[in-house]
Formats: C-alpha cells, sequence, structure tokens
C-alpha cells in the first residue's frame, strides 16, 4: 500500500522531514522528563533524609534504654503536611520499637550503615521511606538504632505531572513551529517546479525550443535537460518526417501523373492492338509506382526514430542470406545474370532486426541486378573478419565513379547510366538500417577493378544470445 496515493512531492517532504524530527523531540522530552524526575527524587530524599537525620539526633540513652527526646509540638511537624502523611518509626539494635508506627516496612539489610532508600507500599498506599542507622550508645560502638521516615508520593506525583505537562506542551509548540516552517519551507523550495511548469503550458506545441536549463535550482536541472533531451528528439523525428513527407510527395507525384496519361491515352485508342501497348505501359508504370511506394515505406521503417524500437536477437546471417538470395533468382534469370552466393566454412550470427537486415540486402541484391548488364555476375558473400561479420554484394557491371562514392547513399541520387528504372533510395535505406546496427559500410570496385563491391560490417553475436526464430522467414 503506497503511503501517499497522489505522490505529492510537498506531502512526502513534509512527512520525511516532520517525521524525524518530532521522534527526536518526542524522545528528547522523554529524556528531559526522566532528568525532572531524578532531580526531584534527588531533592525530595535530600528533605526526606534530613528529617531522619534530625530524629536521630533526638536519641537518648537513660538507665541503660534507648528513647526518643520528641516533644509533642515537634512530633506533629513531623508528621503534619498539606499533602502528604509523614511516617516514622525507631527501633534498638535488638529490633525493640521505640517510637513511631512498628509496622512501618524496613530495609532488607540490617548491617549497612549508609542511608537506604526504598519503595513500598504502606496502609495501601505507595510511600517512599529512608533507614538510617546511628549508635546510641558511646560504651558500645556496635549499638546501632534503626531510624526510620516514609512519606507518600502525593506531592511527588503531582511535581512530575507539572513537569511533564511543562515538556510536552513545549515539545508541541516546537514540533508545530518545525511543521509550519517546513510547510513554508517546501513550499517555497517548489516554486522552482511550479515555474517550470507555467513555462511548459504557456508554450505552443510547435515551440521545440530548450527549456531555460542554466537558471534551474541543481535539483531541477537532470529533470529538465532530460526534457530539452527529449524535444531535441521530438523535433529531429518530426523534421525527418516531414522531409519524409516532402519526399514522397515529390516522387510520387511524377509517377502518378505518368498513371493518369498512360491511362487517358488508353482510353483515347480506337485499336485494340495500341490499346494493349498503352495498357502495357500503365503496367510498367504502375510497377515503377509501386517499387517506390515500396521504397518509400522502407525507408520509413529505416529511419533511427523507427528503428531504436525494433525488436534485436541473434541472427543466422548465412540462413537469411541464403534465403533472400533465393528469392531474387527468378528475376536474375530474367535479366541473363548470374546470381551466386559464397559462405564462408563456419556459421555466422550478428545481432540485429532480421526484419531491417533482409530489407538491407534486398536492396543491395536489387541495386547490383539493375545495373548490372546481361551476362553479367553479382555475388552474395559473408565472410568473418577478427571480431566482424562482413556482408558483401559485388557485380561486374559498369561500376561507380569514385566521386559519387560518397552521394549515391543520399535519398534520391541516381547515376546516370541505365539508371531510369531506379528510384534512387536503395542505398539510402542501406546506410539507415547499417546505421541503426551501427555497422560500417564500404563501397570499392569489384575483382580486377570493374564493377562494384559493397560491404557492410556488423558486429558478430555473443554465443549467449537466444536466436531470432524468424530471421529465414521474416
Amino acid at each position: 500500500m503506497r503511503l501517499f496515493p497522489e505522490a505529492s512531492i510537498r506531502r512526502q517532504l513534509i512527512f520525511w522531514l516532520v517525521l524525524p524530527l518530532s521522534i527526536a523531540l518526542i524522545c528528547s522530552a522523554l529524556v528531559v522528563y526522566k532528568l525532572a524526575l531524578d532531580f526531584v527524587t534527588e531533592a525530595y530524599d535530600r528533605a526526606l533524609y534530613d528529617s531522619a537525620l534530625d530524629l536521630s539526633r533526638r536519641l537518648r540513652l537513660r538507665d541503660g534504654r534507648l528513647f526518643v527526646d520528641l516533644p509533642p509540638a515537634a512530633a506533629d511537624m513531623l508528621e503534619i503536611d498539606e499533602l502528604d502523611r509523614v511516617y516514622y518509626a525507631v527501633r534498638s539494635d535488638s529490633g525493640e520499637l521505640v517510637i513511631g508506627q512498628g509496622d512501618l516496612p524496613q530495609p532488607e539489610s540490617s548491617h549497612d550503615i549508609r542511608p537506604q532508600y526504598l519503595y513500598a507500599t504502606y496502609r495501601d498506599q505507595p510511600i517512599r521511606l529512608v533507614a538510617l542507622r546511628v549508635p546510641y550508645d558511646p560504651d558500645d560502638e556496635h549499638a546501632l538504632a534503626l531510624v526510620l521516615v516514609a512519606e507518600t508520593l502525593i506531592r511527588r506525583q503531582l511535581l512530575g505531572q507539572d513537569i511533564l505537562i511543562a515538556v510536552a506542551l513545549s515539545q508541541l509548540v516546537l514540533i508545530a513551529m518545525i511543521v509550519i516552517s517546513v510547510y513554508l519551507g517546501v513550499g517555497h523550495g517548489l516554486l522552482a517546479l511550479v515555474r517550470l511548469r507555467q513555462q511548459i503550458e504557456s508554450r505552443s506545441h510547435r515551440d521545440l525550443t530548450p527549456l531555460d536549463e542554466p537558471h534551474t535550482p541543481r535539483e531541477v536541472r537532470p529533470l529538465v535537460h532530460a526534457i530539452n533531451a527529449l524535444m531535441q528528439r521530438l523535433q529531429r523525428a518530426i523534421m525527418a518526417q516531414q522531409k519524409f513527407i516532402a519526399d514522397a510527395a515529390h516522387q510520387l507525384r511524377t509517377p502518378l501523373a505518368g498513371l493518369k496519361t498512360h491511362a487517358e491515352l488508353a482510353l483515347r485508342e480506337q485499336s485494340l492492338a495500341s490499346m494493349r501497348e498503352r495498357v502495357r505501359a500503365l503496367m510498367l508504370a504502375t510497377d515503377r509506382s509501386a517499387h517506390l511506394a515500396h521504397q518509400l515505406l522502407s525507408l520509413a521503417r529505416a529511419e533511427p526514430e523507427a528503428g531504436s524500437v525494433a525488436a534485436m536477437a541473434r541472427i543466422d546471417l548465412d540462413r537469411l542470406v541464403k534465403d533472400v538470395a533465393a528469392d531474387w533468382v527468378p528475376l536474375a534469370i530474367e535479366r541473363r545474370l548470374d546470381l551466386g552466393v559464397n559462405l564462408g566454412a563456419a556459421p555466422i550470427a550478428i545481432h540485429g532486426n532480421a526484419v531491417l537486415v533482409r530489407e538491407l540486402l534486398g536492396n543491395l541484391i536489387d541495386n547490383a541486378l539493375r545495373y548490372t548488364p546481361p551476362g553479367g555476375r553479382v555475388t552474395v558473400a559473408v565472410e568473418r573478419q577478427d571480431a566482424q561479420a562482413v556482408l558483401s554484394v559485388e557485380d561486374n557491371g559498369s561500376g561507380i565513379p569514385a566521386g559519387e562514392h560518397t552521394r549515391v547513399f543520399e535519398r534520391f541520387q541516381r547515376l546516370g547510366h541505365g539508371a531510369a528504372e531506379g528510384c534512387g533510395l536503395g542505398l539510402a535505406i542501406v546506410r539507415e538500417i547499417a546505421n541503426l546496427h551501427a555497422a560500417s559500410i564500404d563501397l570499392t570496385e569489384g575483382a580486377g577493378g570493374a564493377g562494384t563491391r559493397v560491404s557492410v560490417r556488423f558486429k558478430l553475436a555473443a554465443a549467449s544470445e537466444p536466436a531470432f526464430e524468424g530471421a529465414a522467414s521474416a
């Protein structure tokens, strides 16, 4: 069960500040009360001892018998008190009662000459008693009389109650002052959060500029820094989305206009043969539009903001390469190209998202098939180099000029030769997916200086990492 269901910072701060302070003050009050009671007890015991000492000074010896020279007025002064009753008794060394109450309790030790104090019950009332053993016979130093003086505890109890009330009231006033001070102090300390809330509430949803971080309190600064970092990521995501929408609209405008043109021309044709030619051109334009739409969706899925939440797992790279290459074999045969796969001796596994890695490899093979003339060769290879897995696609086509190696990875960039069927997104998608996997891309010439070789270097997966079951069929 939560202590504060509403999770109020003010309540939690007040609670965790006031609670230990209150416990400390209560403990302090108890200690003060105990010390005060000890002081009161010592003072009253001293007065009780003085009464017993005065009584012991009136001991007399006559004809070998002990008696107490205590006038009636002195006895009345000893016994009479406004609140408490005072009792006394004197016994000889033989235990004979000389004066006072014979049933007054006695200490257990009979040889200790030091004053002895004890609590007891007498006549159904609690009492405090002092016992003195004093010599009364000058000729016999072992003859000791026992002097007992006791009083009830009414005055002590009343004084203890007064002390307790005084200490409790002072501590309660102090606790109340602390609570008020803490409440006001916490409220003043939380003004920074109130100002931060007002600053955020007053903003437009389009305003993603950073919050004022240097002028915020040190405790709130990490929160403001995290909010600023989040707004920066959100701003990048919005900008990427807007750029993607603008690029998509620009790139789709021409194919859609072409589709409309081909459809209108087909409707105008009178002969069936001419209409079939127009429909065939319409089908090719439709294929190109579908390919462009697929590439745009693949690019959107490969964006960092979308790929950051992609499921990553252990991928059997050899199996994935064989499955993807098999999907492209029909197109290679149609274009009279030799599509081959070259795998290493030992299986290689990487850590990544199987769907995106398939998309990466598919775009590399698609590019190679598109830009390699009939009779050419395209080879997909997987090899281990140090602690990396290298996935490469090599062709023996016309190649890419050295000055274009960087530009071809930008969106909607196409080379001048034979690029009519492409949309300029293949290598851009490859770059985005590689970045999501912290992989590097190398673009070099093919074997013998002919064609192009694109190599993607992945980190090897840990041996203990669970495999992604859908790697081959995703």
